[in-house]
């Protein structure tokens, strides 16, 4: 049984990792707005997957107040998802109203909740 524990345990972290690597790729990196548009949008679809699948700790919020305006969501009821603080938030990013412009740099940054999954996207302007 404890091998069957380690074994799963492996297994999970494998999972996450996979999971986060799709995200943390741009992290710290000067990316361009239409890759952070791009970015934001494969973060609203995998959202809509993870509510659908109730695997609430896969929801990523946008951090708005790190972004000064840069871009802007939506936060709706309904997007369930796990804060780094370990509770439970319902404003996971759902749609984009201000979209950011597709010529300037941008770098972005991840928080991880306690199970150890991107939930927080945070982003600046590149200097």
């Amino acid at each position: 049984r404890g091998q069957e524990t380690v074994d799963q345990a492996n297994i999970d972290d494998q999972v996450i990792s996979t999971w986060n690597q799709k995200w943390t790729q741009y992290e710290g990196k000067a990316i361009t707005g239409t890759n952070l548009n791009n970015l934001l949008n494969s973060i609203i679809s995998s959202n809509a997957t993870a509510v659908k699948n109730g695997e609430k700790e896969k929801v990523i919020i946008l951090d708005n107040a790190s972004t000064g305006g840069i871009v802007q969501d939506i936060r709706e009821v309904g997007y369930d998802c796990i804060k780094t603080n370990g509770s439970p938030d319902q404003m996971g990013l759902k749609k984009i109203t201000t979209y950011a412009t597709p010529s300037k740099k941008y770098k972005v940054s991840f928080d991880y909740n306690p199970k150890g999954y991107v939930c927080l996207i945070k982003i600046t302007v590149a200097s």
